[in-house]
């Protein structure tokens, strides 16, 4: 089973890769990928061959992200287990560490959303927590982006030290929106009663924008900050 996800999204880990030519190879690749995808939806506009072509559009759709994350999904939860979860923490890296690539060739906040959901539990292996660790400090030292509230969710699941002293030392940012978003991470941590909701997230950032900390404003995609 591992091997069969390898073979057709094995690729995706040089989207996220340190080296420049691996991520223009992977990046390459999930183009060609969603252009024949692309190619075979609008060929389901002709009756004649809208059964075989429904065919080959699911068969392709396994091999590019979002769209292979959700093929074959049985049960919501699947999203975020293996043998899906590596390639699921690629796609949210991707958006994390080059969000306007992502938004010009992936963009799919509603996938996004769910797989954040998903993973605001608690169990993850090491290796695991440590990527999402890494994740969430990443999202919180750069500019508010659509949904990125639901990373409060999965700092909640794998609160410890690590997590801690790199939220505390972005509160000393330079950058208001870091300050902003690390205390307000902090602040859901230590009470676990307070709701992630969009209105909680709304007031406190009204309340650092009173207190002079700035403000998140809107994200480089140009979608509301309070998503």
């Amino acid at each position: 089973m591992r091997d069969s996800w390898d073979r057709r999204l094995g690729w995706t880990r040089g989207l996220v890769s340190a080296d420049p030519a691996e991520r223009e190879a992977a990046l390459r690749r999930h183009l060609a990928a969603g252009a024949a995808l692309e190619r075979t939806a609008r060929r389901l506009n002709s009756p004649a061959r809208r059964f075989r072509d429904s065919v080959t559009w699911h068969w392709r759709r396994r091999y590019v992200l979002p769209g292979g994350l959700w093929c074959g999904l049985r049960q919501p939860d699947e999203l975020v287990r293996r043998p899906r979860l590596p390639y699921a923490l690629n796609f949210l890296e991707w958006e994390a560490r080059h969000p306007e690539i992502w938004t010009a060739h992936a963009k799919d906040w509603g996938t996004k959303e769910q797989l954040l959901r998903g993973l605001a539990t608690v169990g993850h292996d090491e290796t695991t927590r440590a990527r999402l660790t890494a994740l969430v400090l990443l999202v919180v030292a750069r500019p508010y982006r659509c949904k990125d509230r639901h990373y409060v969710g999965v700092a909640r699941a794998v609160d410890g030290p690590a997590l801690r002293a790199g939220l505390v030392a972005a509160t000393a940012s330079s950058e208001a929106w870091a300050r902003l978003h690390a205390t307000y991470v902090l602040k859901l941590l230590a009470d676990p009663g307070i709701p992630n909701t969009r209105a909680t997230w709304t007031r406190h950032l009204a309340a650092g924008s009173a207190a002079g900390h700035g403000s998140v404003g809107h994200g480089p995609a140009g979608h509301d900050s309070a998503r």
